[in-house]
């Protein structure tokens, strides 16, 4: 058979060995975007035909030794699904309940700064007032606006801080980020490290809410 058509849906099979289960699943596409992967259930995985080609990987693990996530939102062929997984491992994140992790829900800056606290260890502060100092300030003297959301920018601006500012001398062609915006020196950082490439190779869309499947990756 060909190529399929662009727009049809495919359907892989994974076929792990005797002894063997499948851990990840990834489809990308020519431009090496993410393309969204989903379970069929019983080894079988769907996905849209994008234009042009696609490239299929897979990778399988001895069973038993893959730590199942009991979230029925975090699907095993998501972009995000292993970043999930070792915050959970780690005790970094956890679900909003047992059996949900909400990934597409926005991150919020008291949940943001938690998980930056977790994966540091969950170091003792140095003062028990809190005076809105070091990596993040309240969005005013006396508050913090621990529910608001936190955008893209302020996520990448929040783990550049935590890593002490570097600086960075790559490049990027992101349209919507503009030179000397205060969130310049920390795209410019995530995209050399490979925290991110971006929501498309020139968008970064920074003033778009940061998922928690997003913050999880970065």
């Amino acid at each position: 058979a060909g190529r399929p058509d662009e727009g049809e849906t495919v359907t892989i099979t994974a076929a792990p060995d005797d002894g063997y289960e499948l851990k990840k699943l990834t489809v990308t596409d020519s431009q090496d975007g993410a393309v969204r992967v989903q379970n069929a259930g019983e080894g079988r995985y769907t996905f849209v035909m994008p234009g042009g080609g696609v490239t299929v990987s897979a990778s399988f693990v001895r069973s038993g030794e893959q730590t199942e996530l009991p979230f029925t939102d975090v699907d095993s062929g998501a972009y995000y699904y292993d970043a999930v997984r070792w915050a959970v491992e780690q005790g970094i994140a956890s679900g909003v309940t047992g059996t949900a992790f909400a990934p597409g829900r926005g991150c919020t800056r008291a949940q943001l700064v938690t998980f930056l606290w977790r994966a540091n260890g969950s170091p003792e502060p140095s003062e028990k007032e809190n005076p809105f100092t070091g990596i993040t300030s309240g969005v005013t003297k006396t508050a913090f606006a621990p529910d608001r959301v936190c955008t893209r920018a302020q996520a990448a601006v929040l783990l550049w801080r935590a890593e002490g500012s570097p600086a960075a001398s790559g490049t990027h062609d992101f349209r919507d980020v503009a030179e000397g915006a205060y969130y310049a020196d920390a795209v410019a950082w995530a995209v050399e490290s490979g925290v991110t490439q971006g929501t498309t190779s020139t968008t970064f869309e920074p003033g778009t809410t940061c998922t928690r499947a997003q913050i999880m990756t970065f």
